[in-house]
């Protein structure tokens, strides 16, 4: 039995691109991985950056995925923003799914300052 949803099955940014929307997936896809598994543009997404998937689409900084970075949230947060500020003039979604709390960041000091409210005491 495959662990993915059928890409025939219709989604918020399936739907949504029908309409004309732009639509972009920046983060976490944990909806199916392994070599057969469909990856999110078979579900209507126009724009896709994404960690823990079946296939590298991130281009920016040299195409490493941002899950190995020094702040893996602050790489899905500025996509997003410059994914909304390209698409500003036409109606558009923006599916982020962070790291967080998954993982937070752990040597950009100020990002790790701004997170910490947000973070779990202890």
């Amino acid at each position: 039995m495959p662990d993915w949803l059928d890409p025939k099955t219709a989604t918020v940014a399936s739907l949504l691109k029908q309409v004309g929307y732009a639509t972009a997936h920046i983060g976490k896809w944990h909806l199916g991985g392994g070599d057969n598994a469909p990856t999110p543009d078979a579900y209507g997404f126009d724009f896709v950056r994404h960690t823990t998937g079946n296939k590298n689409y991130w281009e920016e900084g040299g195409g490493g995925d941002p899950i190995s970075a020094p702040s893996p949230p602050r790489c899905s947060w500025m996509r997003t923003i410059k994914f909304i500020k390209e698409n500003k003039d036409r109606p558009f979604y923006a599916n982020l799914w962070t790291l967080l709390p998954a993982r937070a960041p752990q040597s950009d000091a100020e990002a790790a300052q701004g997170l910490r409210k947000y973070q779990p005491a202890c």
